[in-house]
């Protein structure tokens, strides 16, 4: 996904290079440090499981029923 004025961090290598190796990753840290951009640069498409902080999509009840 193209994000507008994205700075490169120094973990997107390493991302890149695991991606390649497994075809998944899991991005850990703590809360304000990058992840969610880190993981929107490197992802075809993305699904989000909440809309707004405590709003469930539709999403959520699909993944309950079928994970």
């Amino acid at each position: 996904m193209e994000i507008k004025n994205y700075l490169d961090r120094i973990v997107d290598r390493q991302v890149d290079d695991y991606l390649r190796l497994f075809g998944a990753v899991c991005i850990k840290g703590p809360k304000y440090c990058g992840k969610t951009l880190v993981g929107r640069r490197h992802a075809n498409s993305e699904t989000l499981l909440y809309v707004k902080t405590g709003e469930k999509s539709n999403n959520v009840e699909l993944a309950k029923i079928s994970p």
